[in-house]
């Protein structure tokens, strides 16, 4: 009997630590514009005066009848158009930093809030599942609207694993840019679970899979840029700065190991998702690279 109780006692304790971490990784807490403006002025010396460079408001439909909205910073004819994709709880203004370079080398950007942040509707984060899904079909939208322009794909730590399913799915793109990505959300929350939380994650993952199907209706394995990478075709360059302390670097290493698509950048010195601000002239030097070497792949 004693065993009995000790038993339900650490399965109840289980399922609430299970249930608080998940909770934690997928519920939205985005930061103020202005909070995400002075965070990327400190870490990237983005320029201030990117919040009020004009655009032009889009919003479309996703599959699950939820509203998603997204700005477009056109660029001469748009004949050239990425669609950027930001991190984890952090919406529009932390990927304003890569607008000079991108435009300085003719690319209008359109730039979505993904599902359940900013002002996009929805309820919780899934990690690049339904937010590649979204991507998709904000490809399509731009087809729609500009049929001759060519279109490629970049993204942030998670806005790179968005990129980096997207790409692996879509046809047709001119480039895909992946900064600091996870290689797969199981082991990436594995790690985060032990470095912040000092969890014994080889118990509290499985039931933290459980809940992440019970509240996103989807399955965690889907969120797995590695999973899919033997169908990545089109040219990518993947960067990781080597001090990130959130995403660790072996796992674009791993990436970068395992596809023939793949060309690596990893930055001496750089923390997460400021590759941006510690190496601009270098970074813009490799998009260039990137952009003269490959042909279109359909």
């Amino acid at each position: 009997m004693f065993l009995a109780i000790v038993f339900l006692i650490l399965l109840a304790v289980l399922l609430a630590v299970s249930l608080h971490f998940t909770l934690f990784a997928i519920r939205p807490n985005c930061q103020s514009p202005e909070q995400q403006a002075e965070k990327e002025q400190r870490r990237n010396q983005m320029d201030p005066a990117l919040v009020q460079r004009p655009f032009e408001c889009w919003e479309l439909y996703s599959g699950r009848g939820t509203k998603l909205t997204a700005r477009f910073y056109g660029c001469g004819k748009n004949e050239k158009i990425v669609l950027l994709n930001h991190g984890y709880n952090a919406p529009w203004v932390s990927m304003l930093k890569y607008l000079p370079l991108l435009q300085k080398e003719g690319y209008a950007v359109l730039l979505p809030d993904h599902q359940a942040q900013g002002g996009s509707q929805g309820k919780w984060i899934t990690y690049g599942i339904l937010e590649s899904e979204d991507g998709l079909l904000w490809l399509e939208e731009l087809r729609s609207r500009f049929p001759s322009a060519e279109l490629a794909v970049m993204g942030e730590s998670m806005g790179a694993a968005t990129a980096l399913l997207i790409a692996e799915k879509a046809e047709g793109l001119r480039f895909c840019i992946a900064d600091c990505p996870y290689s797969d959300t199981e082991e990436e929350l594995r790690y985060m679970g032990r470095k912040k939380f000092h969890l014994p994650m080889v118990v509290v993952m499985p039931l933290c899979k459980i809940w992440f199907r019970l509240l996103t209706g989807r399955a965690m394995g889907e969120a797995s840029p590695k999973k899919y990478l033997s169908q990545l075709k089109t040219p990518t360059l993947l960067i990781h700065g080597n001090d990130d302390r959130v995403v660790p670097v072996e796992m674009s290493r791993y990436l970068a190991e395992n596809s023939a698509s793949i060309t690596y950048w990893e930055a001496p010195g750089a923390p997460h998702a400021g590759v941006i601000g510690r190496y601009p002239e270098e970074y813009s030097r490799r998009l260039k690279e990137l952009e003269q070497s490959h042909e279109v792949i359909a």
